[in-house]
């Protein structure tokens, strides 16, 4: 008796083991996964705004702003 329940319960922490590393597979092959791969460790690209100005309305680049804490606040209307 004892040794089927440990056989039980060796396959399904195996059966668990195994739906876990699947998924996880699965997950780093989406579109977004990758995406947030290849930007690790590189710099940020350029934003592509058409009027982003200052609150004195003066054009604001992010290379004027290298080395400065920037906080970016993205809103709509809906």
């Amino acid at each position: 008796m004892q040794i089927t329940r440990g056989i039980s319960v060796v396959l399904a922490f195996a059966l668990l083991a195994s739906y876990g590393v699947t998924a996880r597979a699965q997950d780093e092959n989406t579109p977004e996964a990758k995406a947030r791969k290849a930007m690790v460790g590189k710099m940020a690209p350029a934003l592509a705004v058409d009027q982003w100005v200052n609150s004195g309305g003066k054009p604001l680049s992010l290379e004027s702003l290298r080395g400065k804490v920037v906080v970016l606040d993205f809103f709509t209307f809906w």
